[in-house]
Order: C-alpha cells, then sequence, then structure tokens
C-alpha cells in the first residue's frame, strides 16, 4: 500500500452523502498535499460544536487530482477524486482516536499519520 495517511472532518451533510455512494470529488484547500492512492479516514463532525458526530469513519482512497490554476480552480485550492474502501485499509500503528466509546480530543485527529 503506498501514500500518505490523512484524517478529515466532513459536516453531516456531506459525510454522508460519501456514506451513500454520492460526492465521488472534493473540492478543497491544498493544505494537504494530497496524492493519488493516499488513504483518508473521514469523519462525521460538528464545526460549530467541535465534537464528533460518529465514531466509525468512513474509509477511502485518493483516485484523483486536479491542482489549482486549472479550469477555474482557485490556485489555492485542488479538486480530489475518492473511492470509498470497503474494508478498513487505513492501517497504523497509531491508537485509533475512539477508545471505550470516548471522545478523541482535536489534537489526536489533526495529526497526520
Amino acid at each position: 500500500m503506498n501514500g500518505e495517511k490523512h484524517h478529515l472532518k466532513l459536516e453531516a451533510s456531506l459525510f454522508l452523502q460519501i456514506k451513500r455512494g454520492g460526492r465521488q470529488l472534493r473540492l478543497r484547500k491544498a493544505d494537504c498535499s494530497f496524492h493519488l492512492d493516499d488513504r483518508l479516514k473521514i469523519w462525521n463532525y460538528c464545526f460549530d460544536q467541535e465534537t464528533y458526530l460518529s465514531e466509525k469513519p468512513i474509509f477511502a482512497k485518493v483516485t484523483y487530482k486536479l491542482n489549482g490554476g486549472n479550469f477555474g480552480i482557485e490556485e489555492e485550492d485542488c479538486l480530489i477524486g475518492i473511492q470509498v474502501l470497503k474494508t478498513k485499509t487505513f492501517i497504523s500503528s497509531h491508537t485509533p482516536p475512539f477508545q471505550h466509546s470516548s471522545i478523541p480530543t482535536l489534537q489526536h485527529l489533526n495529526t497526520r499519520l
């Protein structure tokens, strides 16, 4: 398995679209240096309350990337395509964020693996 691993937080409506099989493209700030085959752990998150809404993330991989400055995409943005993975292929030696039904700290999830 190649690629980096990223944790992403999405608001509930976007999270549910991905979970239901839609929303395969995502416009993002190009701040995470995504590459093809990078693994994503996508969390259902409420930004207003700064809390995680689910203990079960969506596992995905990056299948497409278009850098900003092309086709009307702003220079500081990028468009990524994702494929939701059926199995848990986000292998890490780190402790999972959720332990004993506890809510993870923001510092823990914002750390790139």
